[in-house]
């Protein structure tokens, strides 16, 4: 439902919309904004988390910023969570999203927006919610991301736009240094290739070694279940920690969500590699914006 709280920024204007029904109100403007995006950004990924990740003990907005022609400019999630803020303790925090399950997190950005007014209508869109948030606390967000782009210009300027209304509350944004974020690692040392070979032709011993993709057999559901259950064999099953997905009801969910999500622009996929008939090993794959996501 959209909330009636409208921000009087000029040229920007802030509307609100509320849990998940409200972020599927706000599909056509999401999709329009990210014909390109990477997947942390992407509506799929945010409606599969918003579905089954956000949790019964936290509540969710999304807050649209668009221009004075009523055209969508960012569209920024604001999750309730008690969140540690060292050095501080725990504090009531907004957040872009609340759960282990999440790698990173982003939201969607027009082209060539400027960032820093973005972020000052967030801030004082922010200073309307009837939750009493402390802190702004945005981890696990790529250094290259629309969510970095936008802490980081509020946080040149921060004392000039905070409204007095909200005085009392400080801002972090955990924005990784760009040099460090996420990297993609290739094998360069020889020790370590050797082991791989070694290990490659101890498994043909055992039998013919291919990969099967779901898509391609067209069984999605039979290769989640055979991906659950490799997952699940290892340290995070019954007997480990079990945080195994399939022994998570919400993560199962949130993953099911993505497969079912699948399209042109947001291909999820499963890998199988097979010794003979038996699957030793699996990988869930989400292809966007020009990237490939394993996991």
């Amino acid at each position: 439902m959209v909330r009636a709280k409208t921000s009087e920024t000029m040229p920007l204007r802030a509307q609100w919309y509320e849990g998940v029904a409200g972020l599927r109100q706000l599909r056509a403007d999401w999709y329009e904004l990210t014909p390109n995006a990477q997947l942390f950004a992407r509506y799929e990924w945010n409606l599969a988390a918003a579905t089954h990740l956000v949790g019964d003990n936290h509540s969710i907005w999304f807050c649209r910023i668009g221009d004075d022609a009523g055209r969508p400019v960012a569209i920024i999630p604001a999750v309730t969570a008690n969140a540690l803020v060292k050095p501080f303790g725990l504090l009531p925090t907004l957040t872009l999203g609340w759960n282990d399950q999440l790698a990173a997190f982003d939201f969607p950005l027009a082209h060539g927006a400027k960032v820093f007014e973005v972020g000052k209508t967030m801030l004082k869109a922010f200073s309307q919610l009837h939750y009493h948030w402390r802190v702004i606390s945005w981890p696990r967000v790529m250094a290259n991301s629309n969510a970095a782009k936008v802490a980081m210009a509020l946080n040149r300027s921060l004392t000039d736009i905070i409204p007095s209304s909200v005085c009392s509350t400080f801002y972090t944004g955990n924005v990784p240094n760009p040099a460090e974020g996420f990297e993609i690692f290739t094998v360069k040392s020889h020790k370590l290739r050797r082991t791989l070979s070694q290990h490659s032709r101890r498994l043909c011993q055992h039998g013919p070694v291919q990969m099967r993709m779901a898509r391609e057999e067209g069984d999605v559901e039979s290769f989640f279940n055979e991906f659950l259950r490799i997952e699940s064999s290892g340290w995070k099953g019954e007997k480990g920690t079990r945080t195994a997905i399939a022994l998570v009801p919400a993560a199962r969910a949130f993953y099911s969500s993505l497969l079912a999500e699948s399209n042109a622009a947001f291909e999820t996929d499963i890998a199988l590699l097979y010794c003979g008939d038996k699957a030793v090993a699996g990988q869930f794959l989400i292809r966007t914006g020009r990237w490939e996501y394993v996991s």
